[in-house]
C-alpha cells in the first residue's frame, strides 16, 4: 500500500507515461523524412532522364555550362584594366609587339 501510493506520487512519473508515445511519434516522423528524401531523389532522377540529362553527371553539366556562359566572364572594367596592363608591358619592352597583339586578341575574345 505504501509502495503503491509512493510510485504514483513520484515526480516525473507522468513523463515516463508519455515517453513511449513521444518516442513513437518522433520515430514515425524520422521514417517519413527518410521516405520523402528517397521519393525526392527518385523523382528528380526521373525528371532529369525525361529531359535527356544524365542524373549522375548533372552537377558537372551545370558547372560546365556556367563556365562557358557570360556569367563568369570579366566585366568591361576588368577588360580595360587588362588591356592597359598589356599596353604598359609593351611600352616598357617586357613583351614584344607580337606578344602584345596575341594577348589583346586573347583578352578580347574571352
Amino acid at each position: 500500500m505504501i509502495g503503491e501510493s509512493s510510485i504514483s506520487a513520484m515526480p516525473g512519473s507522468e513523463i515516463s507515461n508519455w515517453f513511449p508515445i513521444v518516442f513513437g511519434v518522433v520515430s514515425v516522423l524520422i521514417v517519413l523524412a527518410f521516405v520523402y528524401v528517397i521519393y525526392a531523389i527518385v523523382r528528380n532522377r526521373r525528371v532529369l532522364r525525361r529531359a535527356g540529362r544524365n542524373p549522375d553527371t548533372i552537377e558537372a553539366d551545370v558547372a560546365n555550362a556556367l563556365l562557358d556562359s557570360q556569367v563568369l566572364r570579366p566585366r568591361r572594367a576588368d577588360l580595360e584594366s587588362q588591356l592597359a596592363e598589356i599596353d604598359r608591358l609593351a611600352e616598357s619592352g617586357a613583351i614584344t609587339a607580337e606578344e602584345r597583339a596575341a594577348a589583346r586578341l586573347r583578352i578580347l575574345s574571352g
